[in-house]
C-alpha cells in the first residue's frame, strides 16, 4: 500500500508579475502538500511534517512577494511561486526522511497549479487511481531491481 498524508495550508500575500507596484494584487493561497516516508515501512510523522511545512509557509504570509530575495527578478506567477515552494519544502523533507511527491498551489479556486517529479498522483477515482498508481509504483521498482537504476 501506498502511503501518504495531505496536508492542506492557506496563506495571504501580494504580489505583482512585473515588480510594477501600482499593479500589486493580493490572493489568499491554498498550497496542498502530499508527503510520505522515504523508509515505506515507518509510519509518517504527522505533527513533524505539519511544523515543516507550517514554518516555511510562515515566512510568506502577509508579505508582497516580490521583495523578498527569493522571487527578486522573476515574473512571480503562480508556477514560479510553486516550483520554488515544491523544491524548497522538498529539500527541507529529505532532511527529515520523508518525500515531498506532489504540490497544488492556487490562489483561487479555479486555477490550481500542480508541481511534482514524478507521475502526478490521483484526484479521482481513488480507489481505482490507487491501483493503478500501485501498478506503476511495483513495475518501476521491479525495473530498478533488474536494471540497478535508481
Amino acid at each position: 500500500m501506498f502511503n501518504y498524508y495531505i496536508y492542506r495550508t492557506y496563506f495571504n500575500a501580494k504580489h505583482s508579475f512585473d515588480g510594477d507596484v501600482s499593479k500589486i494584487h493580493g490572493h489568499s493561497f491554498t498550497v496542498l502538500t502530499y508527503i510520505g516516508m522515504k523508509d515505506r515501512n515507518e509510519e509518517i510523522p504527522f505533527f513533524k511534517l505539519e511544523a515543516i511545512v507550517s514554518s516555511f509557509i510562515d515566512k510568506y504570509r502577509g508579505r508582497y512577494l516580490n521583495e523578498l530575495p527569493e522571487f527578486a527578478g522573476c515574473e512571480n506567477t503562480l508556477e514560479t511561486i510553486g516550483d520554488y515552494f515544491y523544491e524548497e519544502l522538498r529539500r527541507m523533507l529529505e532532511k527529515n526522511g520523508m518525500e515531498l511527491y506532489q504540490l497544488d498551489i492556487s490562489e483561487n479556486p479555479l486555477c490550481v497549479y500542480q508541481v511534482s517529479d514524478r507521475l502526478l498522483l490521483p484526484t479521482m477515482n481513488m480507489d481505482e487511481s490507487g491501483r493503478n498508481y500501485q501498478k506503476i509504483f511495483d513495475d518501476i521498482l521491479k525495473l530498478e531491481g533488474m536494471t540497478g537504476v535508481s
